[in-house]
This record gives structure tokens, C-alpha cells and sequence, in this order.
């Protein structure tokens, strides 16, 4: 039997846009509890929390300080995927509008969940 062959050589560069907006993380991470998922991109710390309450899905939004922020996505237990239909505006990076998409898959609330996740940097409007 051959030695596997090793790659010393640097992954490529690879750059994604989607319209004009740039993608700066893209991930799909399976959650080791039903209730958070915690993603930090340097300085700023993002928790969402799913919470089943009430009916219908919505997203409430609560800043800690000026680097992290939580979001409450209720109802987000959907087999077939509940998400956003349009990205989610957070504030200012590196000069940049900073923005998130995120789509949730669970077969009910009280198991882990798949969630697809994308934050997007665009250039901020002249005003």
C-alpha cells in the first residue's frame, strides 16, 4: 500500500458575493442544545436563542453593549426550515453595512437544530 500523498500547498482564495453584497461567514452548524447558538466574527459576539411561545414566527432583538447582540427567534421549529426573507441589518463593520441571513431546520422545539447561517459586509449608502 502507497503513502497518502500530503498537500503543502495554501488553499486557494476563494471570494463570494451575492448581489452586492460581500460574504464574509457561511456555515451550517447542527446545535449541541435546542435552545442557542453563539457565533462570534472577531470582536462582535451574535447569540440566538429559539424559544417556542405563543404562534407565528418573529425576531426580537436586544443589544449588550456595542459588541454583542441577541436575537430571540421564536418559533424558528419547522422541519421544512423557517428563515428570513431578506437579510437582517446589524450596524457598522470595518466601515462596511453588516448584515445576516440564517434559515432553521428542527422536526419540533425541544430537539437540536441545523441552522444555515450567512453575514454579508456592503458599502453603506451615500447620504
Amino acid at each position: 500500500m502507497s503513502a497518502p500523498t500530503i498537500i503543502t500547498e495554501p488553499a486557494p482564495s476563494v471570494k463570494l458575493t451575492s448581489g452586492s453584497a460581500e460574504v464574509i461567514a457561511s456555515g451550517t452548524v447542527i446545535t449541541f442544545t435546542p435552545a442557542d447558538l453563539t457565533i462570534q466574527i472577531e470582536d462582535l459576539v451574535f447569540r440566538f436563542l429559539f424559544i417556542s411561545q405563543g404562534t407565528g414566527n418573529r425576531i426580537e432583538e436586544q443589544s449588550v453593549g456595542n459588541k454583542e447582540i441577541t436575537y430571540r427567534f421564536y418559533n424558528f421549529h419547522n422541519p421544512l426550515g423557517t428563515g428570513l426573507t431578506e437579510p437582517v441589518r446589524v450596524g457598522k463593520f470595518r466601515g462596511r453595512e453588516l448584515f445576516f441571513s440564517i434559515t432553521v431546520y428542527a422536526n419540533s422545539d425541544k430537539v437540536i437544530k441545523t441552522v444555515h447561517y450567512t453575514f454579508f459586509l456592503k458599502e453603506a449608502p451615500n447620504v
